[in-house]
């Protein structure tokens, strides 16, 4: 694996600026093998017990749905990008229950952008996925550390603090 070149830094998407995701299809497989790792509770692991709960079949959980978003993320914005670290989730809402089969397209909307005197960047931004009817699923607010331009000899506290 090589670490791909820094295509895009922080005044190459200004607030404002909308990046569109791509998509993601949850499949019943995906649903039942993250849960079993991570959040196993019947309505995410059981499609036949599922059937009894309050969501009356199989849901991906919260952080299943918060995982595809940031996926998404990744592979749409952050590689190439110049960021350094993420620096915290300052919210997250779950809008409604994703199910298998769901397709989930995500975007991420630049809501504020910082440039701090060490030659980094704050930027603020909020994901979100929504169903191939537009319905919004999931909503993220949260900041990363970017670097305005190669950064040497400086330590990942300094930077994200």
């Amino acid at each position: 694996m090589t670490i791909p070149a820094v295509k895009r830094y922080p005044p190459d998407f200004p607030v404002g600026t909308v990046i569109q995701l791509g998509h993601w299809k949850v499949t019943t497989e995906e649903i039942i093998q993250f849960a079993t790792m991570w959040d196993p509770q019947y309505f995410h692991t059981d499609a036949d017990l599922a059937k009894q709960s309050f969501f009356g079949g199989l849901v991906s959980s919260g952080l299943h749905t918060q995982a595809i978003l940031h996926r998404l993320q990744i592979e749409n914005f952050y590689v190439g990008s110049s960021i350094i670290a993420g620096r915290g989730i300052k919210s997250m809402r779950m809008f409604l229950p994703v199910r298998p089969n769901t397709i989930l397209r995500g975007e991420l909307e630049v809501l504020d952008l910082v440039t701090r005197p060490d030659g980094t960047s704050l930027v603020t931004t909020c994901g979100r996925l929504f169903t191939s009817d537009e319905t919004l699923a999931l909503e993220q607010v949260g900041e990363a550390v970017f670097s305005s331009h190669p950064i040497t000899g400086a330590t990942q506290q300094e930077l994200c603090t």
